[in-house]
């Protein structure tokens, strides 16, 4: 991951570097990244700082102090991530359509998992 310019003080442009997150994002694209959005979600791709190295990875699972962080080849292990290291979300792409679907239908996947598994903790039968 290249940190190509920092836009404003909301925003950031990032070249990918590595294959970590495909088919999603390839080496050579383009994201933005918004740095004041501080509510993330299971799904999300993210922008974060670990051993003061930045990277875009994706958010298995969210706490209050940390969350849990994949890839989507699967070559690294979970990863957790304090929440105050987490600098923004990935907001768009500047190429790559396929990979954007696919985000799509993944963070779909995701937010319906936890809604479904909220709705079950719910119900109880006794």
């Amino acid at each position: 991951m290249k940190m190509l310019k920092n836009v404003s003080s909301k925003y950031d442009l990032i070249k990918v570097i590595g294959c970590s997150m495909k088919p999603f994002l390839k080496s050579g694209d383009y994201v933005w990244i918004n740095k004041n959005i501080k509510k993330f979600y299971p799904g999300d791709i993210i922008l974060y700082e670990l051993n003061g190295q930045k990277f875009i990875h994706r958010i298995k699972k969210i706490y209050t102090d940390y969350a849990v962080i994949i890839d989507d080849t699967g070559v690294i292990n979970e990863q957790l991530v304090l929440t105050k290291n987490i600098i923004g979300k990935q907001i768009t792409i500047l190429n790559n359509i396929p990979g954007l679907i696919y985000n799509y239908i993944i963070t779909f996947i995701f937010k319906l998992y936890f809604k479904l598994k909220k709705s079950f903790k719910k119900i109880s039968l006794f």
